[in-house]
């Protein structure tokens, strides 16, 4: 599903001429690193950080971006 998801953003961003296309393409290339991250699963780091905790940032940053993709200012 996350393959699919990547590809329907990339494709979107590659074909329509959207104002904000740099944010899509910084949410596929975020979401395309955090399953690799995910793929990959390395064990902690000196305790701390693990592949799990790194991806918590990138996901949430494009749910972040998409929210602002669709946000529209009020007008007066």
């Amino acid at each position: 599903m996350a393959v699919a998801q990547l590809l329907i953003w990339a494709i979107f961003a590659g074909v329509t001429r959207h104002p904000s296309r740099w944010k899509l393409w910084l949410v596929v290339v975020a979401g395309g690193l955090a399953m690799l991250l995910e793929i990959y699963d390395f064990p902690p780091y000196q305790g701390f950080v693990d592949a799990h905790a790194t991806t918590i940032p990138l996901t949430f940053g494009g749910v972040l971006l998409e929210m602002m993709l669709n946000f529209e200012p009020l007008t007066c």
